[in-house]
């Protein structure tokens, strides 16, 4: 990526590679460029086999049309995507195009010669033959027309609602029109003439509403040579002013109510003007909607309207022909137009499309914002290397790493007015060579530096303290006291904090402060309040439980009593030491019990089964199991009780079903109870 400043304003050019001197071979210079480092490829497949020739895009942003050659090729690309959404190739040099519709789907191309092609999508629609070769071709939307212009004198009008020539408008420039231009706002259409001639039509009345000399004897410009109009641009945020490029290599630009023009600019070049473009949006640095792009064959420039000072230029590498101006976001629904980035396409007579980016214009794209970290980090490394791989070296530093004459005649060195330049590699060995401890200075150096950081970051730790507890307050303050003292050798941190609690204006800033309005007061009635809400929803939800386990089981008692609960637990308890052959000999109801038992013990309420974590026991549990079981028996207090629980009959509720059908079935039982007018009425208010 290369930086050039002009003007104080920084432009990055994304498409560029290494900046290499031109003493090296070609060879050695194009292994270098092989590996396209340093180079951003924005849009992926943005080039052609020769070059590229004109781009355009559509109103709502999202997609990108470029043409170029050989063989004739158009490709579209969807921005979101940064790739290629589809091309096709051309049986003819294509040489302009319009966008007929918001999206990509609709556009029309102008190929060379007088053939226009209406598309849709990658498909032809229709192929028109215009009785004249095309210079120009706009799109008028409010009469859905195509006008061409060209080497006649007649504007031709080609309507893609009945699919036939109307009435062309007949100009008064007998040399023919360069250029056709329609106002978005009011549908004024411009026409820049070869003769020097701006003329205004009105799509109503079909009839030339004005004339304006721009160039030739006796013009308000100034410009007595007779010379062509070569493009025409308009204003549409303010839909009064337009911009007229010249082929001397001036810019003119005028308000629909004078004859004077506003400002003359000049390239300085002496080349004639390609392309004019007025900037939607405000400028980032200036914050105002006040700049014009034009371009001539050599370079861009951005330029002020207000008063035609010049904000930044782009020298081009070849010829220009056709620029292009994304925009900042996509809008996909009315109204599509938005504020342009600084993002600049450039078509020149080289393969790829230059992409330039100009932070201080407009912002970066959304579905590009990666431009704007990329620009801040570049930013922040203050690097004034002239070429990518090589760092120029003043005399007084040959000297000291050691270079000498035969060096500068072997090639090694490339000697430049006070010093030389040297390859990157081979300076950090020299360097290594004569210093060899100033990588380890280095790291230990950064290390200080982090380490530094880390404790200019560095938290205080301060103890919140309850209400009323003042010498919690006494002690968090000389805890960080002591802290300082120990960083610092002077605890002026907790002096400055003693006597700011010292300090009577101070005192209901701390915690510990009864009067604090951060303390919790107990004895608000707010305080009561929520205290009383928060116990009522508790013993609602308790009421509604009990409700629920009402609902799905009944007790049932213990048949065989306190009795059977002791033969139980004496039968648990030889099971617990191992007695199998005592349990075996019991009778099937005491089996079908225990089973029952061991089913229900993790059944909670609710009727959900929870799983006990199985632990293998230990010899000591075993005893203490024992020992447990002779006390209880031994106490007819403590006797262990068991409940057991009975599903009522024809509830559709088992043990097995997940919340969602638990929850499911007690809404369909409470819906059963309530009288068949309530139902009805419910069933009726469901969407």
């Amino acid at each position: 990526m290369q930086v050039s400043l002009h003007n104080r304003v920084k432009t990055y050019n994304l498409t560029a590679g290494k900046s290499l001197p031109e003493w090296i071979s070609e060879r050695k210079k194009n292994k270098r460029l092989a590996g396209g480092e340093h180079r951003i490829e924005l849009i992926h497949d943005l080039e052609f086999p020769h070059f590229a020739r004109t781009i355009f895009r559509t109103a709502n942003g999202t997609h990108l049309f470029v043409s170029g050659d050989y063989p004739p090729r158009l490709k579209c690309f969807d921005v979101n995507q940064l790739s290629m959404k589809y091309s096709f190739n051309a049986d003819m040099p294509i040489l302009g195009g319009v966008s007929l519709s918001p999206d990509f789907r609709k556009f029309a191309l102008r190929g060379e010669g007088r053939q226009i092609t209406v598309h849709h999508s990658a498909a032809i629609i229709d192929r028109v033959r215009v009785p004249h070769t095309m210079r120009s071709l706009a799109y008028h939307p409010y009469t859905a027309e195509l006008l061409s212009g060209g080497t006649s004198h007649e504007i031709f009008r080609l309507s893609l609602e009945t699919g036939a020539f109307v009435e062309s408008y007949k100009t008064q420039s007998a040399t023919g029109i360069n250029h056709v231009e329609v106002f978005k706002n009011h549908g004024l259409i411009l026409c820049a003439g070869a003769d020097g001639v701006v003329e205004a039509w009105d799509s109503r009345a079909g009839s030339c509403a004005a004339r304006l000399t721009v160039t030739g004897p006796g013009a308000f410009s100034g410009i007595d040579e007779n010379c062509e109009l070569r493009h025409i641009a308009t204003d549409d945020e303010s839909g009064l002013l337009f911009s007229c490029g010249t082929e001397s290599g001036h810019v003119l630009l005028y308000d629909l109510r004078l004859q004077k023009p506003l400002i003359v600019k000049d390239h300085m070049n002496a080349l004639p003007i390609v392309k004019t473009y007025f900037f939607q949006g405000r400028s980032t640095s200036t914050g105002e909607a006040s700049h014009i792009l034009s371009a001539d064959t050599r370079s861009l420039k951005v330029w002020n309207k207000k008063d035609g000072s010049n904000f930044t230029s782009i020298e081009a590498p070849a010829d220009i022909t056709d620029f292009c101006v994304l925009r900042s976001q996509h809008n996909m629904a009315e109204p599509y137009e938005c504020s342009d980035s600084g993002v600049v396409c450039i078509c020149c007579d080289v393969p790829r499309v230059q992409v330039h980016f100009i932070p201080q214009l407009g912002v970066a794209p959304q579905w590009a914002s990666f431009l704007e970290v990329l620009t801040e980090e570049l930013e922040e490394k203050e690097m004034t290397t002239v070429y990518d791989d090589y760092t120029f070296v003043p005399k007084s530093e040959m000297d000291a790493l050691g270079m000498t004459a035969e060096d500068l005649a072997g090639g090694k060195v490339r000697p430049a007015m006070h010093g030389a330049f040297i390859e990157n590699r081979l300076y950090r060995e020299l360097k290594a060579v004569i210093d060899p401890g100033e990588f380890n200075r280095y790291v230990q150096e950064n290390a200080k530096r982090k380490v530094q950081q880390r404790w200019e970051n560095r938290i205080s730790k301060f103890k919140r303290v309850s209400n009323g507890d003042n010498d919690g307050v006494d002690h968090a303050v000389h805890s960080d006291n002591d802290e300082d003292d120990v960083m610092n050798g002077v605890g002026a941190k907790g002096q400055a904090l003693a006597a700011a609690r010292a300090d009577p204006r101070f005192q209901k800033a701390f915690v510990g402060n009864s009067a604090s309005s951060f303390a919790l007061d107990t004895s608000n009635p707010e305080y009561a309040k929520l205290l009383q809400i928060i116990n009522e929803r508790r013993a609602q939800a308790s009421r509604r439980r009990q409700r629920y386990e009402s609902e799905l089981f009944t007790i049932v008692p213990d048949a065989e009593g306190d009795g059977g609960n002791d033969n139980d637990e004496e039968e648990e308890g030889k099971k617990r030491n191992g007695n199998s052959d005592d349990v075996n000999d019991s009778g099937g109801d005491d089996n079908d019990d225990d089973d029952a038992r061991r089913h229900l013990r993790g059944v909670q309420s609710s009727g959900k089964q929870q799983r006990r974590r199985q632990r293998p026991r230990t010899q000591h549990d075993g005893k203490e199991a024992d020992g447990n079981l002779h006390d209880n028996n031994g106490q007819k207090g403590n006797k262990r009780q068991v409940t057991l629980y009975e599903v009522k009959k024809g509830s559709r509720v088992s043990f097995i079903s997940h919340d969602k059908a638990i929850h499911a079935s007690r809404k369909r039982q409470r819906m059963e109870k309530l009288p068949l007018e309530e139902r009805l009425r419910r069933m009726s208010a469901k969407p």
